[in-house]
């Protein structure tokens, strides 16, 4: 069984607990870089493989995706005794590209690695945490059950007709269970979201006068500033196949961009202005009478759709939805797609948030051992006098969060339905780490106030350092690298 597998195999609870080696967590970043990695390249395929067969390419180019790992005589061997209509070289040349694309996505993930900053908590192995969170909210949205009905993640929707269990997962999920392009983003912002944080809050960069604070006029400091390097180092030349493998037209490329830099940004909890972004977002999306809906009058069971909307599914992931001048659909099955749309786009943005936060929704273990690398981090930055002191409000600050960010995130995911019968998972972990945390919190907090001899204020006053390591770290060689930061969002 391939790492990818395995690494999904696990279950959300318990990720980064298991003691397999590929799987379990640890601080090399050799084994940290496999592990992202693992999980990307199987998305990426499952990408590149879904438009092969959208734009009605032979099943020897499939069998060609599929058999990606083995020696090329081996491939060409299969291509000569499958193909009929396909040019052998054409495939040929088509696997080329796509293992260039693979060995560019490793260098990428490589580069990102090294920038992350060694830091207690923003670090990498947060950053493969969230990464592998993200893979599995995919994993588990691909195996649920709705209306008592199992579907079959690895069934080809693309080649046959649909069934009805498929369009049953395309409701419930607003199309993102059927988009591979998305849930390749979801975990590629997971992997740079954080890159090259400097284990201090956005107030304390924009108090201190940060040059990114000037930058970014003081929004999302952190965010944008990743954003910028992630955007920055894809567009290099050494990266072309694995863009072109990530998406195909300019409208992939401003759909992939704008998911990344809208699901950063959602990462940015202490901003209230991004904070009110995303909850109206959402209040929009899911008012109990839309004002699409109000407008065009639509009232139709989901489990009754017409053949219009049906063929609304069936239409490529590429293509942009058309006005109601350019097509047979009325006014009214047109705005059924664009709630839907607007209901996918604030869906992924808490997906993004849970991944993020996924500790506080898993097992009490892995719930303690990020809230101590977390009040390590501010304790370090309280030691060089670039922040608060964590240890006045620990305890109450995460009894405060858990009620008042985690509990409801988790709460407005099982009550959009996506997850079917398994949405219920992330509050009940939620509300148990909260029970929990109330009884033993004190205790937990005065061991960590005690237990933090070893955190260093190893601060300088230059922006490229990291918290801990007082030597220089190397940033992104990418061109032109000022001017896309300005505009990285």
């Amino acid at each position: 069984m391939s790492q990818a597998s395995l690494i999904t195999q696990q279950q959300w609870q318990s990720i980064g607990q298991s003691d397999k080696e590929g799987v379990k967590a640890t601080t090399d970043k050799d084994g940290l870089i496999q592990q992202n990695f693992a999980v990307l390249e199987r998305l990426l395929m499952k990408l590149v493989l879904h438009r092969s067969t959208r734009s009605k390419k032979t099943k020897s180019t499939k069998s060609v995706l599929s058999t990606i790992d083995e020696t090329m005589d081996s491939k060409r061997q299969k291509i000569n005794n499958a193909t009929k209509t396909a040019s052998i070289n054409d495939v040929y040349n088509e696997d080329k590209k796509i293992i260039h694309a693979k060995a560019q996505l490793l260098l990428y993930v490589k580069r990102i690695a090294e920038l992350y900053r060694n830091v207690h908590y923003h670090n990498l192995q947060h950053a493969t945490h969230v990464t592998l969170s993200a893979n599995k909210l995919i994993d588990i949205l691909l195996s649920c059950k709705y209306n008592d009905q199992k579907v079959d993640e690895n069934a080809d929707s693309s080649s046959e007709p649909y069934t009805a269990e498929t369009f049953e997962r395309y409701l419930n999920t607003f199309g993102i269970s059927e988009d591979p392009l998305v849930h390749f983003a979801l975990v590629f912002s997971a992997l740079v979201h954080d890159v090259e944080h400097k284990g201090l809050p956005n107030a304390q960069l924009i108090q201190e006068q940060d040059k990114l604070s000037f930058v970014y006029i003081n929004k999302s400091v952190a965010e944008q500033h990743s954003i910028a390097v992630a955007f920055s180092i894809l567009s290099e030349p050494c990266f072309n196949e694995l863009r072109n493998a990530i998406w195909c037209s300019k409208y992939e490329f401003a759909k992939f961009r704008g998911l990344v830099v809208n699901l950063i940004l959602a990462t940015d909890i202490s901003s209230p202005e991004r904070t009110a972004i995303g909850r109206e977002k959402w209040n929009t999306a899911f008012s109990k009478d839309p004002v699409y809906l109000r407008k065009s009058k639509i009232h139709r069971r989901r489990s009754e759709p017409s053949t219009r909307m049906s063929s609304i599914m069936k239409r490529d992931s590429h293509k942009k939805i058309p006005r109601a001048s350019e097509t047979n659909l009325s006014c009214a099955a047109l705005a059924a797609v664009s709630l839907a749309t607007m209901k996918s786009n604030a869906i992924l943005e808490q997906l993004m948030q849970i991944a993020d936060v996924a500790h506080l929704m898993q097992d009490w273990p892995v719930f303690t051992k990020w809230n101590k690398k977390l009040y390590d981090e501010l304790w370090a930055a309280n030691l060089a006098k670039r922040g608060f002191d964590p240890s006045k409000n620990w305890c109450n600050g995460q009894t405060w969060f858990l009620e008042n960010y985690v509990i409801p995130l988790s709460k407005r995911i099982n009550d959009s339905g996506i997850f079917g019968s398994q949405g219920a998972v992330f509050m009940e972990n939620a509300i148990k780490n909260r029970d929990r945390w109330l009884v033993e919190g004190e205790a937990m907090t005065d061991l960590m106030i005690t237990n933090v001899s070893y955190v260093s204020p190893n601060f300088r006053g230059d922006s490229e350092t990291s918290v801990l390591d007082d030597t220089t770290l190397h940033r992104s060689s990418g061109p032109n690298r000022t001017a896309r930061t300005t505009r990285a969002a």
